[in-house]
């Protein structure tokens, strides 16, 4: 029986090499480094020390896993103003910061008290409406979890 010891190329590098077999006398050939969503056709496999190549059939390597986000920042924690303000958010610090989806979506619990607008870069304008109190949510699009509150208390304005 042949040493069940594996040389494993692309075109004609050598990428990757086995060193044992399994109990069983199979080998298991991995190839790390390969980018998502590619079709390779050009790998082959040969004993070590032989010649003689056997080409991989091609393959197509599968969609990268999500990374979701856990956590983000928000430059307040509560916001008071008088009715007519328009206050600026700031979200920074996303976590991991190579989530796949950055997208975080704003509401508010009460649209007749205060009002929430994504400006698309990062920063979130919230209009104070009317005299009262309420709350802007913040919630990760990708549904990993990550979410933030801010209280919002809102006074008439001063006559005048």
């Amino acid at each position: 029986m042949a040493d069940n010891k594996f040389d494993v190329y692309n075109d004609d590098a050598i990428v990757t090499h086995t060193e044992a077999a399994k109990e069983d006398g199979t080998t298991d050939l991995s190839i790390s480094g390969l980018t998502a969503e590619t079709t390779y056709d050009k790998f082959s496999v040969a004993y070590t020390g032989q010649t003689g190549k056997t080409p991989i059939p091609s393959f197509t390597t599968a969609k990268a896993a999500a990374v979701l986000m856990t956590s983000f920042s928000l430059d307040k924690t509560e916001i008071t103003g008088k009715a007519g303000d328009v206050v600026k958010v700031t979200l920074s610090n996303i976590q991991p910061a190579n989530a796949t989806n950055k997208v975080v979506n704003i509401g508010s619990s009460d649209t007749s008290t205060a009002t929430a607008v994504d400006n698309g870069d990062g920063t979130y304008s919230i209009t104070l409406v009317k005299d009262g109190t309420t709350a802007a949510h913040w919630v990760a699009a990708d549904g990993g979890g990550a979410k933030a509150d801010l209280p919002i208390t809102i006074s008439e304005p001063s006559a005048g």
